[in-house]
């Protein structure tokens, strides 16, 4: 990894996120796979609502505050400041967590698995904003350097001991251990060097941090709904067999979305500073950039499900995965959708329209719940599919309208 303190430029910076997120990104594949073959399928569907219920209360207590700070580039808010309210929503976040596996878990092994997978993904919580100090100290090889460490370390410590013990509530607190001892030990002394992150609890800060960010905590509330929906549908109609199914077939649109996210958040604030600066021509040439090749990966990905789909499952999860081609096509196609999507949502949050993409994400989250539960309910884990490719194809067409109304302030430098 990079030791250099000099900022990175953007294709470095890119490439970097590309090979952090991506190695994460085969080590979350990896995980699955190992669970498939080691656990049983119910308890996969205890783990995927688990992670649905969690990544929901996240995404809502985190408010977003590393796109906030990203593209906070006047320094509204100290970093002590961002610091502080991600600590205090963490720990509302785990308190809701408990409440809400408590309360919609199937068992006592159900609730058990949900409190494991909060206190685990409290510290991506953490991480997350570090990382967004990073990215604006041009700096994407360190936050590189900590999903290196927290993906391969973390899946075979995992797999080791689900071998071992068959139980995947020990496997997963193994996983927990590397990941706090990622967050101690790497991340909090490698962003203090590049700012002061010593907490600010000013109150008075935190309560307008907080008041600033709501419509993004409600957008990421609401997009965590539209997202985790299909495999909380699935285990409401469908029973835990088929969510374990789903979620195992499925998580190739959990490891698109952090694919995206990895090329989205090295543009984000290379994209708020051309909006900022009225540079509408390389605001807009970047955006159809990046979505062009998204797009046509995604393309790529959904012909290759189409030729080799049983196959791929095949060898990923097993012969009793084979008859789910159909699905994993029909997801695929869907990917090929959200990897746009997910640059024209950066567009958006670059210009600081925090209500209007929390108005948008309402609509897609509403859409998603009742198409992905007309659709089990007609025509089963298909339907939940083919409601996903309808409201995909709505995210794309609102987002190409909400991002032509509002244009840069013209400031000469368009050239």
């Amino acid at each position: 990894m990079s030791t250099s303190k000099e900022p990175e430029d953007l294709r470095r910076s890119m490439s970097w996120s590309a090979i952090g997120y991506g190695v994460f990104m085969l080590s979350q594949i990896a995980m699955i796979m190992i669970m498939t073959r080691l656990a049983p399928i119910e308890d996969i569907g205890r783990y995927g609502v688990a992670l649905s219920i969690a990544t929901i209360v996240l995404t809502f207590t985190n408010l977003n505050l590393r796109m906030g700070n990203v593209t906070d580039t006047t320094t509204l808010f100290s970093p002590g400041v961002y610091v502080a309210t991600r600590i205090l929503s963490t720990a509302l976040a785990m308190a809701g967590i408990a409440v809400l596996s408590w309360f919609f878990g199937e068992d006592v092994r159900a609730f058990e698995i949900g409190l494991i997978i909060g206190v685990m993904k409290c510290a991506e919580a953490m991480c997350d904003l570090f990382y967004s100090n990073y990215q604006k100290a041009g700096r994407m090889a360190l936050m590189a350097r900590s999903l290196v460490l927290r993906g391969p370390i973390a899946i075979l410590l995992f797999g080791i001991v689900l071998y071992l013990t068959r139980d995947i509530r020990i496997a997963l607190v193994s996983q927990i251990l590397v990941w706090w001892s990622v967050l101690l030990f790497h991340d909090v002394p490698q962003a203090n060097r590049l700012f002061s992150l010593r907490p600010d609890f000013d109150f008075g800060q935190i309560r307008k941090l907080v008041r600033e960010s709501m419509s993004l905590g409600i957008a990421g509330l609401l997009t965590a709904i539209a997202t985790n929906a299909p495999r909380l549908v699935v285990a409401q109609f469908l029973g835990l067999t088929a969510a374990g199914i789903f979620t195992s077939v499925a998580y190739i649109l959990q490891v698109g979305t952090v694919f995206a996210t990895s090329v989205t958040r090295a543009i984000a604030h290379r994209l708020a500073t051309l909006f900022q600066a009225g540079n509408s021509v390389h605001y807009r040439r970047l955006i159809a950039k990046v979505s062009g090749a998204m797009g046509a990966l995604g393309v790529g990905l959904f012909v290759l499900a189409l030729l080799g789909g049983q196959t791929i499952l095949t060898l990923a999860f097993g012969a009793k995965f084979a008859d789910q081609k159909t699905l994993f096509a029909l997801l695929c196609m869907v990917l090929s959708f959200r990897l746009v999507i997910a640059v024209l949502q950066t567009g958006l949050l670059a210009q600081r329209e925090f209500v209007r993409f929390a108005r948008h994400r309402f609509w897609v989250a509403a859409l998603m719940v009742g198409g992905c539960s007309a659709g089990a309910l007609i025509w089963g884990m298909i339907g939940v599919g083919a409601a996903l490719l309808l409201v995909s194809l709505y995210q794309i067409l609102t987002l190409y309208v909400l991002l032509g109304q509002h244009h840069p302030r013209q400031s000469g430098k368009e050239g």
